[in-house]
């Protein structure tokens, strides 16, 4: 299979819901799948699974969704992400958190409270959104230097390691040209000036 032809197969997503997820979907007349309000949505609802409500404290909760994931293709991983509705409205915020390919158990989201008070969550709140994310191949090559940016070289928008290497370079072409002596001092002006020079 060519990358040609991968780009436009549709990602299989299997999954399962655990025996508390199947009770609470009948409780509650809630669909415990991987749901999305309108088909165009990029991301799926993740709920709370528990028996009972769950209380978040100042720190970070770890929360049981009732899912478990198979990708068809190794090249995706899943995303879980924060619910904007639930920021919003309780100060509660998901972590980013990601699976890959290989990752079979329980999907889990971990909850950070931002408020100076406790929070309740219910069981079968919707607490994180999930998505899918293609990995693109990268081909990471270790140099013993970078090139600098187009255009950057000789602006005031530097980044500091391209700009570190910059002075060096001057620094290294007037000892070069100018045959600096180490015990001759120089002001900080005419430092400057010789480093202007050789820009121009």
């Amino acid at each position: 299979m060519d990358s040609s032809t991968r780009n436009y197969e549709a990602l299989k997503v299997t999954y399962e819901i655990t025996d508390l997820a199947k009770s609470l979907e009948k409780q509650l007349n809630i669909s415990w799948g991987l749901e999305k309000i309108t088909p165009f949505d990029a991301c799926f609802y993740l709920r709370l699974t528990s028996e009972n409500p769950v209380t978040i404290k100042n720190s970070i909760e770890t929360l049981n969704t009732g899912i478990y994931i198979e990708l068809s293709d190794p090249v995706y991983e899943i995303e879980v992400r924060p619910y904007s509705n639930l920021i919003r409205e309780k100060g509660l915020v998901a972590l980013n958190i990601f699976y890959d390919f290989y990752y079979r158990n329980e999907i889990k989201v971990f909850m950070v409270n931002h408020n100076l008070y406790e929070v309740v969550l219910n069981p079968g709140d919707i607490i994180a959104t999930l998505s899918f994310k293609r990995i693109v191949p990268i081909d990471i090559v270790r140099a013993s230097q970078i090139n600098p940016a187009d255009g950057l070289i000789k602006t005031k928008d530097n980044t500091w390691v391209q700009e570190e290497k910059r002075q060096r370079a001057t620094e290294n072409t007037i000892n070069q040209n100018y045959n600096i002596n180490n015990d001759t001092i120089y002001t900080e002006n005419q430092i400057k000036k010789l480093i202007e020079d050789r820009l121009k």
